[in-house]
């Protein structure tokens, strides 16, 4: 198994760490009352994916009050925004640790790229954020690795796994609930998955949905997360599909 050499122990938020930054920062987020985040496969889209190269406004998104800030990649692992160490060495997180090693196998294939991150109060106190990343690869192929290994590692049961594992390792007890999938592109992944935590000093409930698509060269990472009183299924599809049109 491929792993991190030293000052690339780091992964991109809205990458493998957005899948799992509900674990991880669940004790933080939920105990404050802050916040972060399946139905499986993807969704073909009403658009198709090429339609993705156009930067995404904040305008676009649904909802008033998103603040954005946008930062070019020089590397695959450069992207800002919440980040920790790699996927835990847990028994249940394999397929998750899979998927970070293809990412890691392909990154000599990275060209250029955007993380791009939004974020919107709610009147719970909490927050809703959408994380996009838009990387372009010297070559298709490592497009369709990483898709191939997404589609693995969010499609089915390990993704859930990872996640209830490494929340339990911190103490804290979380189900997951399954959502309606994200409207991606055909050939893409998307997940929707309500946490309902419980730890010591309080719990909360937590909302994440991933999509993952790409055209060509081009890959497009989408996470959505907030706890509390997050977005509904029919708010997450409009944001989605926001993103896929690459509306501004």
């Amino acid at each position: 198994m491929v792993r991190l050499p030293p000052g690339r122990s780091r992964l991109i938020g809205g990458i493998t760490l957005a899948l799992a930054i509900v674990v991880v920062s669940a004790g933080t987020l939920l105990l404050r009352g802050g916040g972060d985040d399946q139905t499986p496969g993807g969704t073909p889209g009403a658009v198709s994916a090429d339609q993705t190269l156009v930067p995404l406004g904040a305008s676009a998104l649904p909802g008033d009050g998103w603040v954005a800030s946008e930062t070019e990649l020089v590397s695959l692992f450069d992207s800002p925004g919440a980040v920790f160490p790699a996927t835990p060495d847990l028994a249940a997180c394999v397929q998750v640790r899979a998927f970070e090693d293809v990412l890691f196998e392909n990154e000599p294939a990275f060209s250029s790229g955007e993380s791009q991150l939004f974020e919107r109060p709610l009147a719970d106190g909490g927050t809703v954020r959408v994380s996009l990343l838009t990387v372009t690869f010297s070559d298709a192929s490592a497009v369709e690795a990483i898709l191939a290994s997404a589609r693995s590692a969010l499609g089915g049961p390990g993704f859930v796994a990872c996640m209830i594992a490494a929340a339990a390792r911190d103490g804290i007890e979380a189900t997951a609930a399954e959502g309606a999938a994200l409207p991606v592109p055909a050939g893409g992944v998307s997940r929707v998955l309500r946490y309902t935590a419980v730890a010591a000093s309080g719990g909360g409930t937590v909302t994440q949905a991933v999509g993952w698509w790409g055209a060509g060269e081009r890959l497009v990472a989408l996470t959505v997360s907030a706890a509390g009183e997050g977005p509904d299924d029919a708010e997450l599809a409009r944001i989605a599909q926001t993103v896929v049109e690459g509306g501004r």
